[in-house]
């Protein structure tokens, strides 16, 4: 237990707890607030720091060694100065009996565990101002009516028979009387429930003595005078000025509201089918919901105070991973697919979104990453991609089909050229004739020249076969050049389909960035098309026209 020496200007605050953490958590959480903090660890030992230092305020567990919470609660009031001390009784169970047993020791005010922060310091405040307006009661009747008049708090006296006695402008505000029409109104016309049935009115026949009972604070509806609801937050005082209580309001909707949308966040946090991951300024995680577990196999415990790089792909070194940072630093979010790990060690692709978290003063204090898992997609996705590759294969081998005929006749051209060129080697060699070197190289280079035509042919017919398992290589393409080269594969074969073809080509077409094997492939399907669109008209006369003009983009079009 530590020695604190009472600051003047600072409330001190006794807590008293037998767990040496919730009192370390609650002296930071006070001392963060401005209050002098001292610590007990039991109930006799609180009565003994008590004497000593007679602090403003009492924090007590309810359930301790040497001497419980309550007994100490109730000693404590039989203490010089211990009635006016206000005890807030911290308790795991809250259930009437237990809580009936607070009040009945002494106790202003319980909270229960485990103890939200938020609420502990709104019952100190409002304890600590309950107790300073009881003081300055006491002290001077014409300085307490000072106070209350200029109070935020609503303030009202009632009489022993709950009946309005005064009502200060705060209160005006709060329920829309003004304190003429509020003054002999009874108090459960505002606060229906503003009494229970252990907080039933005194006799008027007990002494000043025996009226310094217990102070009592509690949540309830409020009725305004335009008969709507308003929640408050009510404390009636233990403290009599002559025949009259003191009940202290204050209007919470604010506060309910708040209480409210963060009850929302956490269903949110708890029900959401994504997994959701909270971490500070350094990436440290600080909190993780169910669905983070169902993704990723981490329970909560396994992963607060770690890395994310735990279960993430991305090492700081790695582009991408600096990209990240470089977007959140810049625009305080990003969004796209990473690579994650499982516990059990398998990866799965995730769609994440990471949002930066600022205070009021605009500065990050959080990151936020929502993620799903989205295999399932990638493997549509590519399954969709397979198909659709499938399916232009099956369609440009279908082209090659129809094409066939002028692909052999197309072959069967420069084979003939091959052979006659061979055959005249061969018979003059027969004869006993010397052969002249130039000629034979000339005869050669025309058989190479034939066979290169074969070569080309043979590749636009593999290109159709093997389309889409091969990057494309890009390069400048003429247009005109994919028009004629698909002509040279089928105008034989159109002319068969008793189909005239049509040229105008333009000679100053600037080249395009493409593959030209692709290029003329589209033109031989859209040929292809056309001759079969032209085979169903029972015309004589067919004809396809291929158009190419420069546009005025500066871009080939073909039709």
């Amino acid at each position: 237990m530590r020695r604190r020496v009472r600051e003047p200007d600072k409330p001190l605050i006794l807590v008293v707890d037998d767990d040496r953490t919730v009192r370390l958590m609650l002296r930071y959480a006070l001392e963060a607030d401005g209050y002098t903090v001292i610590e007990a660890k039991d109930g006799a030992r609180a009565l003994s720091e008590y004497e000593r230092l007679q602090p403003d305020i009492v924090l007590m567990d309810a359930v301790m060694p040497v001497m419980d919470g309550l007994t100490a609660c109730s000693r404590l009031r039989e203490l010089p100065g211990g009635s006016r001390t206000p005890v807030l009784i911290i308790t795991a169970l809250e259930d009437e009996k237990l809580v009936d047993l607070a009040f009945k020791s002494g106790a202003a005010d319980f909270i229960t565990k485990p103890i939200h922060l938020e609420a502990l310091r709104h019952r100190v405040r409002r304890l600590l101002r309950a107790k300073q307006t009881e003081v300055l009661l006491e002290q001077s009747e014409a300085g307490a009516q000072s106070v209350i008049s200029s109070a935020l708090d609503g303030i009202i006296t009632v009489n022993d028979n709950g009946l309005i006695q005064s009502f200060n402008p705060a209160a005006e505000r709060i329920f829309g009387y003004t304190a003429e029409e509020a003054i002999g109104k009874h108090v459960k016309e505002l606060m229906p429930g503003a009494y229970r049935q252990r907080d039933g009115h005194l006799p008027a026949g007990q002494d000043a003595a025996q009226k310094k009972v217990k102070s009592v604070s509690r949540e309830i509806s409020g009725r305004r005078k335009d008969g709507s609801a308003i929640p408050l937050e009510v404390t009636i005082s233990g403290f009599y000025t002559g025949e009259q209580r003191l009940i202290t309001v204050r209007d919470i909707t604010e506060r309910k509201q708040a209480e409210e949308k963060l009850r929302l966040a956490a269903k949110v946090f708890e029900s959401v089918a994504e997994g959701i991951m909270v971490t500070d300024t350094e990436g440290t995680i600080q909190s993780v919901n169910p669905a983070f577990t169902t993704i990723t196999g981490y329970s909560e415990e396994e992963v607060v105070g770690k890395n994310p790089r735990l279960f993430e792909s991305g090492q700081p070194g790695d582009e991408r991973y600096q990209n990240v940072w470089a977007s959140l630093r810049e625009t305080g979010q990003w969004q796209g697919e990473i690579r994650a790990w499982r516990k059990n060690g398998e990866m799965y692709p995730a769609w994440a979104s990471v949002n930066v978290i600022k205070d009021e003063q605009g500065r990050g204090t959080q990151y936020v990453m929502v993620f799903f898992d989205v295999t399932e997609r990638v493997r549509l996705q590519e399954e969709r991609q397979r198909v659709q590759e499938q399916t232009v294969r099956l369609q440009r081998l279908a082209s090659l089909s129809a094409m066939s005929a002028g692909i052999a006749h197309e072959i069967n051209q420069p084979l003939n050229a091959i052979k006659v060129l061979a055959d005249g080697l061969l018979y003059w060699h027969s004869k006993g004739h010397r052969l002249e070197p130039a000629k034979v190289i000339e005869s050669l280079k025309r058989i190479s020249a034939q066979a290169g035509r074969i070569d080309e042919i043979i590749k636009h017919v593999r290109s159709f076969a093997t389309v889409g398992r091969h990057a494309a290589e890009l390069a400048p393409c003429n247009l005109n050049d994919a028009v004629n080269g698909a002509l040279s594969i089928l105008g034989r074969q159109l002319s068969a389909h008793g189909i005239v073809v049509k040229k105008a080509l333009a000679d100053d077409l600037p080249k395009v960035l493409g593959n030209a094997n692709r290029l003329e492939e589209v033109v031989i399907n859209l040929l292809v098309n056309a001759m079969q669109a032209l085979d169903t008209v029972s015309r004589t006369e067919k004809e396809i026209s291929c158009v190419t003009r420069l546009g005025k983009f500066g871009g080939g079009g073909g039709g």
